[in-house]
């Protein structure tokens, strides 16, 4: 099930971030996590009195997350819905019955920005980026079929007419993530407070002690580890963001939004990214891919206009829009200065190092995605900087001997703090800012970057590059190996600076 819409870099539009959550002796923060989850990775924070009844709230969230997907995924051909878009009129689950009215009341409320009777167009542009012309006319007429067909849902029947093929991935997965924080809360009573992250898609349901959770907001084409562009603090909320990125479709060598807008049948191509923060999961999901399409006067107008409803709304051109009250919920983002951490020499101002690096397709039957590290040391082989774990379960720390053997064992406290989602192949970027890993500045100097992959029933692959740091700048390009693509390098001027 890939409900994931937004590839807004890793910190896929909203990361919590390691705010250490000090807990009075009643109460403790206990971290879940589990990959492959609606086609994404789950993370969980719960806070409660005994890691027993944690538990019981994340057992009861994963079942309710597990029991949903099998009624709304599109992706599983033994779903319910999957069966009513096979046969235009099915008996169906409350739930799905439910959604189904959410749909048509979300379709209402955005006129038409969204809309889950667009399945036949999304999988047409899919289509076309796969054979890499678009037939214009035919997408124009599915296009009107989907909006004029009718959906009818109730009592335990559904029914869509002729012409529409239902895809609810705008709305289903905020649906879930609400599903899961009320089933977490019901099946403990000592969860006082829980927090949901599926693939950047976040609901925060009561009150952490800690006195609220910081969220990252990744900026447009945000590298894989770059620290938030802003950081907002939140508690009983949600947030969502959708915009360009991974799932873009590539037609005839230029790049199309994967946001298709009901009201044209073509993607949106004025707005880079949209978060939104909403009471609940819902609308923040529904809401952030809505807004993509309504342009931002409407959006706007919309969030102003409705109590809990924040947005941030950044266009292709680089302009930046927010809704009245989003500068509220803004946290300072403070920086160590190389004055105060007593660093005499330090980069140039706004400086960074830009890796890109390639992960290749490999044919093979068993194929899974590799893990990827990528850390610096200075020149006696001391660490830096982490900037990328892709991976997050321990297990696979030892497939990356190098790191492990040298750096890893030592310190496993850096799994939580960097550890990402393992990546399909494709071209990534991640950054180097110029901050060790505990956020000040180095100095000017030598140091060596070191990338390193693995795959289960695969191969192993170890770079590492020296690199001379001072006020000139550097680029060097690595050749493609076994797991991995040319990996570039860059040291100069950039805006992913800091």
């Amino acid at each position: 099930m890939k409900f994931h819409k937004k590839s807004i870099g890793q910190w896929s539009g909203a990361i919590v971030a390691a705010s250490a959550i000090i807990q009075p002796a009643c109460a403790e923060v206990f971290a879940y996590h589990a990959d492959h989850v609606l086609g994404t990775s789950l993370d969980m924070q719960i806070e409660a009195r005994s890691k027993a009844g944690a538990d019981l709230a994340w057992q009861a969230a994963r079942a309710e997350i597990d029991r949903l997907e099998r009624i709304f995924s599109t992706w599983r051909d033994d779903s319910e819905i999957s069966r009513l878009n096979q046969t235009g009129q099915a008996s169906v689950s409350d739930e799905l019955v439910e959604l189904l009215k959410r749909c048509e009341y979300w379709r209402a409320q955005t006129g038409g920005a969204l809309d889950c009777r667009f399945g036949n167009v999304i999988a047409a542009w899919s289509n076309a980026a796969e054979q890499g012309s678009v037939n214009l006319k035919h997408i124009a007429e599915l296009a009107a079929l989907s909006r004029s067909a009718e959906i009818h849902a109730d009592d335990s029947v559904a029914e869509v007419t002729v012409g529409a093929t239902l895809n609810v991935d705008a709305l289903a997965k905020g649906v879930i993530i609400d599903a899961a924080v009320t089933a977490a809360r019901a099946a403990s009573t000592e969860a006082q407070a829980v927090l949901i992250d599926i693939g950047g898609d976040m609901r925060l349901d009561g009150m952490f002690t800690s006195g609220g959770v910081r969220v990252g907001v990744a900026g447009p084409g945000a590298a894989d580890n770059e620290t938030p562009a802003e950081i907002m603090l939140l508690n009983n909320a949600a947030i969502a963001s959708s915009g360009t990125g991974g799932r873009d479709v590539i037609i005839g060598g230029r790049t199309h939004s994967h946001i298709i807008s009901p009201l044209t049948g073509q993607p949106q191509e004025a707005v880079e990214t949209v978060t939104v923060i909403a009471p609940d999961a819902e609308a923040a999901d529904g809401l952030a891919t809505a807004f993509a399409v309504m342009g931002v006067a409407a959006s706007l107008g919309y969030a102003n206009s409705h109590e809990g409803i924040e947005a941030l709304i950044i266009t292709r051109g680089g302009s930046r829009f927010v809704s009245n009250g989003w500068s509220q919920l803004s946290a300072p983002v403070e920086k160590v200065t190389a004055e105060v951490a007593g660093v005499a020499n330090p980069w140039p101002e706004n400086w960074s190092v830009d890796i890109a690096y390639e992960i290749p397709k490999i044919n093979a039957g068993d194929y899974e995605y590799p893990y990827v590290v990528a850390w610096v040391t200075d020149a006696d082989n001391k660490p830096v900087r982490h900037l990328l774990m892709l991976g997050d379960s321990p297990r696979w720390l030892e497939e990356n001997y190098v790191h492990w053997r040298r750096v890893g064992r030592k310190n496993p406290a850096l799994v939580d703090h960097v550890a990402r989602p393992t990546r399909p192949p494709g071209r990534y970027d991640i950054v180097w800012d110029g901050r060790d890993d505990q956020g000040r500045p180095v100095e000017q100097g030598e140091y060596v970057l070191h990338i390193e992959a693995s795959r289960e029933h695969g191969g192993h692959q170890y770079e590492k590059t020296a690199l001379t740091l001072t006020d000139k700048p550097v680029a060097v390009v690595t050749e493609a190996g076994s797991e991995l693509g040319k990996v570039s390098i860059a040291f100069g001027k950039s805006d992913k600076g800091s």
